[in-house]
């Protein structure tokens, strides 16, 4: 059987030299009102903690979700009171 890949009638995204902009990190005030959104959610307090993490790995970390969520606990690790990944 002869799969056709559907993809491949697609066109390549265009993107103009003007409408390339950098992705800024959220301020402080909008820190907090991500932050102010979990307990809202109906999370539990372990799963609470756990998208707090979430949330603090892609910001200092500039991972995208995809790479955050699949960090392995073992790639942290802590450095004069900080932690690192590697």
């Amino acid at each position: 059987m002869d799969r056709q890949e559907p993809a491949a009638k697609l066109s390549p995204i265009k993107i103009k030299k003007d409408e390339q902009v950098a992705t800024q990190p959220f301020d402080p005030d909008q820190m907090d009102r991500i932050f102010a959104a979990i307990p809202k959610c109906g999370f539990t307090a372990d799963c609470a903690q756990r998208v707090r993490t979430l949330i603090l790995i892609q910001r200092h970390a500039g991972l995208a979700i995809q790479d955050a969520i699949k960090l392995p606990r073992a790639q942290m690790t802590e450095d004069r009171g900080d932690y690192r990944i590697i």
